[in-house]
C-alpha cells in the first residue's frame, strides 16, 4: 500500500485508471480479522506525493494492521517519484513525529 486511498490510487492505478486501494483493503480484510493467528503488516513506499506518514500510520493501525513500515523510493525505472534530499528530510521529520506520537 502506498499511503491512504487518494495517495495509493494515484501511484497504483489499474490500467483503466481506476484506483486499487479499495479492492486491496477488501481483499486483506479476512487477514486483518485473523490477527490472533498471525500478524499482518503494511509496507508503504514513500514518494514525494505521500509524505504525511503520521496520518497514514494512524489510518492503517485503525484499519487493523499490526504494524506499518515506511520505505523511501530511492530509484525508479523512469526517475519519477524518487525521493530527493529535501524529501528525505521531510520523511525523517515525519518519522520522528510518528515516534513522538507513539
Amino acid at each position: 500500500l502506498d499511503g491512504q486511498s487518494k495517495s495509493h490510487d494515484a501511484q497504483r492505478p489499474y490500467r483503466n485508471g481506476g484506483g486499487s486501494f479499495d479492492v486491496i483493503m477488501r481483499n486483506v480484510e479476512p487477514l486483518l480479522a485473523g490477527q490472533s493467528r498471525m500478524q499482518v503488516s503494511a509496507r508503504v513506499t514513500v514518494t514525494p506525493r505521500n509524505l504525511d506518514l503520521c496520518s497514514t500510520l494512524d489510518a492503517f493501525i485503525d484499519a487493523g494492521f499490526h504494524s506499518v513500515g515506511f520505505s523511501p523510493m530511492r530509484a525508479s525505472p523512469y526517475g519519477q517519484g524518487e525521493m530527493q534530499p529535501d524529501d528525505l528530510e521531510i520523511m525523517l521529520e515525519q518519522m520522528i513525529a510518528c515516534g513522538r506520537e507513539f
